[in-house]
C-alpha cells in the first residue's frame, strides 16, 4: 500500500466506505445492519449520522450555488441604462400589431 502512495490506508475502510453508501443509496438501515454483520442497531446508526451529515452539507453547497446562479441571472435581466428601466408609452395595441391587423381585417370585411 505503501508503494501505491496509500501509507494509511486499511482495508476495513471499505468496509465503512461501503456501508456509508448502502446508506445513502437509500437501502433501510435494518438492511444495511444485516449486510455489515453488526449485531446492534446503534452501531449501523453511527454511519447513518455520518451520511445525514455528508448529506447536509451537499444541501449547503446546491443551496449556495442556487443562489449564486440566481443573483448573477437577476444581474443579467436588469436594464443596463437607466432609460431602459423607465416604462413605455406606449399602448398594448402599440406593443402588439396582431390587435391591429385583425381590426383592419375586419374593416375589410373579412373574417
Amino acid at each position: 500500500m505503501t508503494k501505491l502512495g496509500w501509507p494509511n490506508f486499511r482495508f476495513h475502510d471499505l468496509r465503512g466506505t461501503a456501508i456509508s453508501q448502502w446508506i445513502a443509496a437509500g437501502i433501510p438501515l435494518t438492511t444495511v445492519r444485516e449486510l455489515a454483520g453488526h449485531a446492534s442497531l446503534s452501531t449501523t446508526n453511527l454511519y447513518a449520522r455520518s451520511a445525514d451529515s455528508a448529506l447536509a452539507e451537499a444541501k449547503k453547497l446546491a443551496d449556495s450555488h442556487i443562489a449564486r446562479n440566481l443573483t448573477a441571472t437577476k444581474r443579467m435581466t436588469q436594464p443596463t441604462h437607466p432609460q431602459e428601466a423607465q416604462t413605455s408609452n406606449r399602448t398594448p395595441e402599440d406593443a402588439d400589431p396582431e390587435p391591429q391587423r385583425t381590426r383592419q381585417t375586419r374593416n375589410r370585411g373579412v373574417r
